[in-house]
């Protein structure tokens, strides 16, 4: 559940009188993974998302029994390495004594996996290996259910197998079997007929838009930072792009890409203007990031 506003206030003023004068030093993310120290003390099972990666990650500060690794792509260069390499032994590098992973990755990922857990003695599993198949069939009847876009498929298997740490596979068929559709916001999110939302900001993401509206022509509601490897993301999405909408708002504290993303259209030969409305028969996909995301749905959406 959403936690409480005056929850939260109390967890924040303990927090403060804790860290005292290295309170002010905190990045948002280091601040939000102490306060959810705070807040989930008396849980049996806490499970926190990594940041930008295991070894420079806030999350790292504390004992971890489980490792769940997602898909391992191209995302935050700067501070995780250049290379597909580089970053995944920055991600994996810290993995706990029990770790799972999917198989469908770069063989150079699972190669170093391997190399890793062998050489820290760790217990890591493959998602393809710990699934039976009463478990993959109740997966793709549940996806199919509730129509949801392929890599949710992976990113559910890849949940039930970090489950299968915990308890047993029967246990985790019935909770399955049991499990009401989510409130997905923000991935690949059907906000109106002719409108979706995804917050994805990476290759990887923009790969499984290109799989999930193949053979059909968009129009991409598109910004970004200029740390993002717009290049890559917008040649990976040219197949599905009928034109690219750039939509602007107000950022003060990083430079928005938009004339990058001009030249880069250009280089790429793929339709740019700037956002002005939706068009009635088209369809509309708002991508770049949480930020893009959140300004159309406040600055567009609740205005008109």
């Amino acid at each position: 559940r959403i936690i409480e506003d005056k929850k939260l206030e109390k967890a924040h003023l303990k927090l403060e009188k804790l860290m005292k004068e290295d309170f002010s030093k905190l990045s948002y993310f280091e601040y939000a993974t102490f306060l959810s120290a705070i807040l989930f003390q008396r849980c049996d099972f806490v499970i926190l998302e990594a940041g930008i990666g295991a070894e420079y990650d806030a999350t790292s500060v504390f004992e971890r029994k489980l490792s769940v690794f997602a898909p391992i792509d191209f995302d935050h260069e700067a501070i995780l390495g250049s290379t597909l390499e580089e970053i995944t032994r920055t991600k994996l590098k810290n993995m706990a004594q029990k770790a799972v992973i999917s198989k469908k990755q770069d063989e150079t990922i699972l190669k170093l996996a391997c190399k890793i857990a062998s050489l820290k003695n760790v217990h890591l599993s493959f998602v393809e290996d710990d699934l039976s198949k009463d478990i993959q069939k109740s997966i793709e009847i549940y996806i199919k259910k509730h129509k949801y876009p392929e890599f949710l498929k992976e990113n559910l298997s890849l949940s039930v197998a970090a489950l299968l740490k915990i308890v047993s596979q029967k246990k985790a068929l019935k909770a399955l079997k049991n499990l009401k559709r989510l409130n997905l916001k923000g991935r690949l999110e059907k906000i109106s007929k002719n409108l979706f939302v995804d917050v994805g900001h990476n290759p990887l993401a923009a790969k499984a838009v290109l799989s999930h509206f193949k053979g059909e022509k968009i129009n991409l509601i598109y910004n970004a930072f200029l740390d993002k490897n717009i290049f890559e993301i917008l040649r990976i999405l040219k197949p599905i792009i009928d034109k690219i909408m750039i939509y602007v708002y107000e950022s003060e504290q990083r430079k928005l890409a938009t004339k990058e993303i001009e030249r880069i259209c250009e280089n790429l030969n793929i339709r740019c203007e700037s956002f002005k409305k939706l068009e009635k028969h088209k369809i509309h996909l708002v991508f770049g990031s949480f930020l893009v995301v959140e300004h159309f749905l406040k600055g567009y959406i609740e205005k008109s």
